[in-house]
């Protein structure tokens, strides 16, 4: 039951074989406070289901990763959305930390206070670490050319 509930959620056969799996784990702590064996098929169904929806969740974020464009939009320097080869190039520059927080923020579609949240850390500390991905995307300002001696600004 909990197999073909995994199965008909997730539409592949693998992943619903790990959900099982991992399903059985997750209920193993709850055994004890379970008092009548009536309760552990809603409590089975209801580990399955969230467990699945987070692989799925799991599988969005990645797609739209490979798919999509990343855009500061919270950003007034930035007009345009990044390529992917540059989000990816910005990415790459980043910490571990500061790429959770990049990730859950525009791919994920988290709030500031979400992220915050999801990863045990301020919200001031997300809006930090959001302003490195901008920093990294500032175009480099070239030096003012020399302008020829005796030539009047113009």
């Amino acid at each position: 039951m909990v197999y073909a509930r995994c199965r008909r959620l997730l539409r592949d056969r693998a992943s619903a074989e790990d959900a099982l799996h991992e399903t059985f784990l997750r209920v193993r702590p709850y055994l004890t406070s379970v008092s009548d064996e009536s309760e552990l098929v809603p409590l089975l169904c209801r580990i399955a289901t969230n467990y699945c929806l987070k692989v799925l969740r799991r599988r969005n974020l990645q797609a739209r990763l490979v798919d999509s464009e990343i855009m500061p939009d919270s950003s007034p320097n930035h007009d345009e959305p990044l390529t992917r080869f540059h989000a990816k190039q910005a990415l790459e520059q980043l910490s571990e930390q500061t790429r959770r927080v990049v990730l859950l923020t525009y791919a994920a579609g988290m709030t500031q206070d979400e992220v915050a949240r999801s990863l045990g850390i301020s919200r001031r500390t997300v809006v930090y670490r959001l302003s490195e991905l901008r920093a990294c995307n500032k175009p480099k300002r070239r030096a003012p050319r020399a302008m020829a001696l005796g030539a009047a600004p113009a």
